[in-house]
C-alpha cells in the first residue's frame, strides 16, 4: 500500500481487493460512486460487482456498449434488457420508453402477453420479427386482440391451417381459415379442426368433389350417400375402438422411443383391423392421439434445446469469466536481474 491510499477512499485504493470489498459496502446514497465504478475501474472483477448492484438501465446500457470486455458488456446488457422488460410490464407512462429500449423477441413476446398497457402490448406484437413468436402470443397471451393481431401478422400458410386445426377459440380459428386458400389445407381444417365451427366453415369452402363424405354437410347429387363404403360390423368397430383407446394411452406417455414404436405397431393393427372397410370417427380420433403425441414430443424437444443452449451459454460466460479472473490476478512476470 502506498501513502496515497490513506487518503484515498477505500473504492478508489491502489488494491483490487480492497477496492472490490468497498464497492460491496458501498450504501445505497452512494450511486454514483457505484456508476463511477462500474465504468471506470480497471480492474473486470470490481467492474463486475458494481454493476451487480446498479440498477439504472440506461448506466447499463452504456456500460454494455462501451466496456472493453466482452463478459462485462453481456452481463450489463442482460440486467438492462431485464430491467426494461419489467419497466415495460407494469402500468407506468415509462412503460412505452421501456419496450423501445428492448431488442429481442423473447422479450418481445413477454410483452405482448403481460404488459397491463394495451397499447404497449399492441406496439410489442408489432416488433415481433420472427413467426414462431408470433404464434407462442397467438397460443398464449391472455387478451384476446393481442391474439388477433399476432394472428394478422402470421402469413405462412401451413401455420396458419395448423392454427386453424389446433386452436379451442372460435374466433381464432375462424381468423386463420379465412386466410388459407389451398384445397389440401382446407381439407385438412375440415376433417380436424378442434373448432367445430372452423370444420363447418373449411366444408363450406371446399368444392364438392373435394368434401369428405363422413363429414360433407351439403347434399350429394351425384354419387351415393356412402359412396363405396361399406358398413363397420360391430366386431370389427369394437377392436377399432379399443386399438384407438390404446393409442390415446400410450399417446400421453412421455418415453418417446419406446411409445413412437408402440404407436407405430398400434396404427398397423389398426389398418389390419379396417382392411379397406373405413370408419372415419375412430380414424379421426385414432389420429388426433397421434397428432397430439407429436406436438408434445417436438414441445419437449424444443425445451431441451432451449435449455442445453442456454446451459452452453452460461457455461461459456462462466468460463470467459474466470478466464479474465485469472488474467487480472496472476502475478507480474518476475524483472530481470542486472548484470554483475
Amino acid at each position: 500500500m502506498g501513502i496515497i491510499d490513506l487518503f484515498r477512499p477505500k473504492w478508489r485504493h491502489s488494491d483490487a481487493d480492497v477496492r472490490a470489498e468497498a464497492v460491496r459496502n458501498l450504501g445505497g446514497d452512494e450511486l454514483a460512486t457505484l456508476v463511477q465504478v462500474a465504468q471506470h475501474d480497471k480492474d473486470v472483477r470490481v467492474r463486475r460487482i458494481a454493476i451487480k448492484r446498479l440498477d439504472d438501465p440506461r448506466v447499463l446500457s452504456d456500460i454494455a456498449s462501451h466496456d472493453p470486455d466482452d463478459a462485462i458488456r453481456e452481463l450489463a446488457g442482460e440486467k438492462a434488457a431485464g430491467l426494461m422488460l419489467q419497466a415495460a410490464l407494469v402500468d407506468s407512462i415509462d412503460a412505452e420508453r421501456a419496450l423501445a429500449a428492448l431488442r429481442s423477441d423473447r422479450d418481445f413476446v413477454e410483452v405482448a402477453r403481460r404488459a397491463a398497457r394495451e397499447g404497449v402490448r399492441r406496439l410489442a406484437v408489432g416488433r415481433i420479427s420472427d413467426t414462431r413468436a408470433l404464434v407462442e402470443v397467438v397460443r398464449r397471451a391472455e387478451a384476446h386482440d393481442v391474439r388477433m393481431a399476432a394472428l394478422g401478422r402470421i402469413n405462412d400458410p401451413t401455420i396458419l391451417v395448423e392454427i386453424a386445426v389446433t386452436e379451442e377459440s372460435k374466433g381464432l380459428a375462424l381468423a386463420a381459415l379465412e386466410r388459407v386458400t389451398s384445397t389440401t389445407g382446407l381439407l385438412e381444417i375440415a376433417q380436424r379442426a378442434k373448432a367445430k365451427a372452423a370444420r363447418a366453415a373449411a366444408r363450406e369452402r371446399l368444392p364438392v368433389e373435394a368434401v369428405p363424405v363422413a363429414t360433407s354437410s351439403r347434399p350429394a347429387t351425384s354419387r351415393p350417400a356412402h359412396g363405396n363404403q361399406r358398413p363397420v360390423d360391430k366386431t370389427r368397430r369394437a377392436k377399432l375402438l379399443q386399438l384407438a383407446l390404446a393409442a390415446e394411452a400410450v399417446s400421453q406417455r412421455s418415453d418417446w422411443d419406446a411409445a413412437t414404436r408402440e404407436l407405430t405397431d398400434i396404427r398397423a393393427r389398426f389398418a389390419e383391423v379396417e382392411d379397406g372397410i373405413r370408419d372415419e370417427v375412430l380414424e379421426k380420433r385414432f389420429d388426433d392421439a397421434v397428432h397430439k403425441f407429436v406436438a408434445r414430443r417436438e414441445h419437449d424437444e424444443l425445451v431441451k434445446a432451449r435449455a442445453a443452449a442456454e446451459a452452453a451459454a452460461r457455461r461459456a460466460r462462466t468460463e470467459a469469466r474466470k478466464s479474465t479472473e485469472r488474467v487480472a490476478v496472476a502475478p507480474p512476470p518476475p524483472k530481470p536481474e542486472p548484470p554483475p
